[in-house]
């Protein structure tokens, strides 16, 4: 099976740092344009036996990073993280070109109060808030008038938001 190019850059992993055994990270660069919202996923696969392993990872980090980098924890019996874990720095894997997801750091309804509860690497999108809203801080931009969200997307982030909720 080949990839269609049109639907996956080949991203090469830059970094990759172990926490344990089975708990790790990596950064990888792509090799086009992926422009995502903090909060967003990305979809990562590997080729094996002539077919096409993906899943959907959360991003951790910022929008406003070079790399873009995600954390994985081994599920030995999984169809895709054991083979994630064999790569290695230099070694390339798939990367689908759009990002996906709505689970979107509101900084548009005035809303100041967020609760972000995770598992290990459920705790992946809130670090690229977190990531986001300290860069906006430093440049004084934290606030009512945040920039989490690039101007271009925000009426459409907002109508993504407000669809998903309920009366």
């Amino acid at each position: 099976m080949t990839t269609s190019e049109d639907k996956f850059y080949h991203a090469q992993i830059t970094q990759r740092v172990d926490f344990g055994p089975d708990l790790w990270m990596v950064r990888v660069r792509s090799e086009g344009e992926f422009k995502f919202i903090p909060g967003q996923y990305a979809t990562l696969g590997v080729e094996k036996d002539g077919k096409r392993v993906e899943r959907p990872y959360s991003i951790v980090s910022s929008p406003a990073e070079d790399e873009i980098e995600f954390f994985f924890e081994l599920v030995p019996e999984g169809a895709l993280t054991p083979l994630l874990h064999r790569l290695q720095p230099g070694d390339r894997l798939l990367m689908r070109k759009v990002p996906k997801g709505r689970f979107v750091l509101d900084t548009l309804t005035g809303k100041t109060n967020h609760l972000l509860i995770s598992t290990v690497t459920g705790v992946a999108p809130f670090v690229s808030f977190v990531r986001t809203l300290h860069k906006e801080w430093k440049e004084g931009r934290f606030g009512r008038h945040s920039q989490t969200i690039p101007a271009e997307w925000r009426e459409q982030t907002l109508g993504i938001w407000l669809s998903g909720r309920t009366a």
